[in-house]
């Protein structure tokens, strides 16, 4: 069956290395979760806190948005490994499709 698991993203849709979690120029990331006995992820967010938008690469998509905080970003699905401006201090949800 397998453990559920969360995989930590950079914008550029890689995996967090410790140095980008000690990056003091930039903030944002996402968090992929994987439940347990998954095959892909189910769930994605994104959080930017940064003062301005910023484009995040989608892995193993595709994603549709569930949820935008800032109001801003239309509810589509988006396929995989395509790129997502994120709004400026936002959290999104997407949900794999």
């Amino acid at each position: 069956m397998g453990d559920a698991s969360l995989t930590w993203l950079a914008p550029g849709g890689g995996e967090m290395q410790l140095r980008d979690w000690h990056d003091v120029g930039n903030y944002a990331f996402a968090c992929q979760i994987r439940a347990a006995g998954a095959e892909a992820p189910r769930l994605m967010l994104i959080f930017n806190p940064e003062p301005e938008m910023l484009p995040f690469t989608l892995t193993a998509g595709p994603w549709q948005l569930l949820l935008d905080s800032s109001g801003q970003c239309a509810g589509a699905t988006l396929p995989p490994a395509s790129s997502l401006l994120v709004p400026a201090r936002s959290l999104l949800v997407l949900r794999h499709s």
